[in-house]
């Protein structure tokens, strides 16, 4: 509890840092590194991240004297920054693995709602609800980065940051 303005702290300079790295790396010449997609469509990706990142962090904040609330949000943040990290294993061994990252973040919100029904036989809110959530982000982000209002936005952000 005594570290809990330093979490806070640190998990403010993610998103904030994760996002200005984002609208810096969405304006290179040739955009995202080996992404074939446009920069304004794939920016929803990691800006999605951060979205999620930063809003499961203050709900595990303002549920912090809720310890099974609590650790399930932080869990669900800390599922949704591994995606990154992962998405990099098969660009390493130059594998074609479309929406492997998904998967493995979709596996973590799945070893979630087992530890639920294992150790309390019901789901809990929190996994339920935050959980199919985020796995339905993933699935329909990138459907929802090819429409207009996305991209018109995305282009905007973009030229905030250039």
């Amino acid at each position: 509890r005594t570290l809990v303005f330093a979490g806070v702290a640190l998990a403010a300079l993610i998103v904030v840092f994760g996002t200005i790295i984002t609208l810096v790396a969405a304006n290179r010449l040739g955009g995202f590194i080996e992404i074939p997609l446009p920069p304004q469509v794939f920016a929803i990706v990691p800006l999605g991240g951060m979205a999620f990142f930063a809003t499961f962090v203050a709900l595990g904040y303002f549920n912090r004297r809720d310890p099974s609330t609590h650790k399930r949000f932080m869990f669900l943040a800390s599922a949704v920054l591994l995606e990154a990290a992962v998405a990099r294993i098969p660009l390493m061994f130059r594998l074609d693995l479309p929406f492997f990252e998904s998967y493995v973040v979709v596996a973590f919100v799945a070893l979630l709602a087992a530890w639920d029904l294992i150790s309390t036989r019901r789901l809990h809110k929190v996994t339920l609800w935050a959980g199919l959530a985020l796995v339905v982000f993933l699935f329909v982000r990138i459907p929802l980065a090819m429409t207009d209002a996305w991209q018109a936005f995305a282009l905007w952000l973009m030229r905030l940051a250039a």
